[in-house]
């Protein structure tokens, strides 16, 4: 989310999607002519105010970004309040944000809202009153480093829940047809844990009865808490 600085369209805010931040915000404040939207030449120069990260693809990216752009026009938004005349567009687009996290389909998703100006932090934590537990709001661009994937030491590692060491394993009065899938590592820093993939889904869930995907869980052996969807693309 950007909001220009320019004394003619001060407080004008833009929605957009990049898989590089710290680039897009140049080409915006750049022009079209350098890579820039429409929306924005010549209407800058521009701040990226809040960045929603952790999205699975970049369709869920698209469609969320479409969703905040167009509300009137998504059926998922369409029963949210209009902007009010004494509503500023920051205002308004964090009150979407706020609903959009709190809703199908994305209250399911593992997102991270990076707040790069500290000016409105409050206010975005006031607008994400009711931010799900699995995500959480931090300071400053996406970081890719700390508790990364790693894959396991070997691919014959036993899993931590039905002790089997082979991908696609059966587990004892099973099915021949069915398997479990790929083997996943816990990413906390210094844990050795590692399961299938369908065996972690179903430590998590054993106790829901509404959901085939979890959202998050204890990792059975540090005890830490897990995001699912980062968990995920931890596959070996």
């Amino acid at each position: 989310m950007l909001c220009s600085e320019n004394p003619r369209y001060k407080g004008r805010i833009y929605v957009g999607f990049t898989v590089d931040p710290s680039r897009r915000i140049v080409q915006h404040n750049r022009g079209s002519k350098f890579g820039g939207a429409a929306r924005t030449s010549n209407r800058g120069p521009w701040e990226m105010m809040l960045i929603v990260s952790g999205f699975p693809n970049d369709i869920s990216a698209l469609r969320f970004e479409w969703a905040w752009q167009n509300p009137g026009r998504s059926r998922r938004l369409a029963w949210v309040p209009k902007k009010k005349s004494k509503e500023s567009s920051l205002m308004y687009h964090l009150r979407l944000l706020g609903v959009m996290i709190s809703c199908a389909p994305w209250v399911r998703l593992p997102l991270t809202v990076n707040v790069l100006n500290a000016e409105i932090e409050d206010k975005i934590k006031e607008a994400l009153v009711n931010l799900p537990s699995h995500m959480r709001i931090s300071q400053g661009l996406p970081s890719s480093s700390g508790g990364e994937c790693v894959g396991p030491d070997s691919i014959s590692a036993e899993c931590g829940i039905c002790g089997a060491s082979e991908i696609g394993a059966i587990r004892e009065g099973e099915h021949p047809g069915s398997c479990h899938g790929s083997l996943v590592k816990c990413y906390q820093d210094g844990c050795k844990f590692i399961a299938h993939l369908t065996c972690l889904a179903g430590h998590f869930l054993k106790n829901a009865t509404h959901h085939l995907i979890p959202i998050e869980g204890d990792c059975p052996t540090c005890g830490c808490r897990l995001n699912w969807g980062k968990l995920a693309k931890c596959l070996a």
